[in-house]
């Protein structure tokens, strides 16, 4: 699969499972804690680590480009939060 083509299908999902998530965190700033919301948010936040692998994989993404910006936006933030 590697270098496929994205589909409409493959965006359109990786939007839902995002959303998904967006409404786990919701609920627990909304509702506190729960041992079945944790499972919720691990559950979707797993869906949305599958989806970022496969536009990685799709869109031709090296790890090393995302570790770069990561760290790129990490000292970004830490520039900041020190201010």
């Amino acid at each position: 699969m590697y270098g496929s083509k994205p589909t409409y299908q493959h965006l359109v999902i990786s939007m839902e499972e995002a959303s998904e998530l967006i409404q786990s965190i919701s609920k627990l700033y909304r509702f506190g804690s729960s041992s079945e919301r944790i499972t919720n948010l691990i559950e979707e936040m797993v869906d949305v680590l599958i989806c970022f692998e496969l536009l990685k994989i799709l869109y031709n993404i090296p790890d090393e480009l995302i570790n770069l910006m990561i760290i790129t936006k990490m000292k970004r933030n830490a520039e900041r939060i020190d201010k």
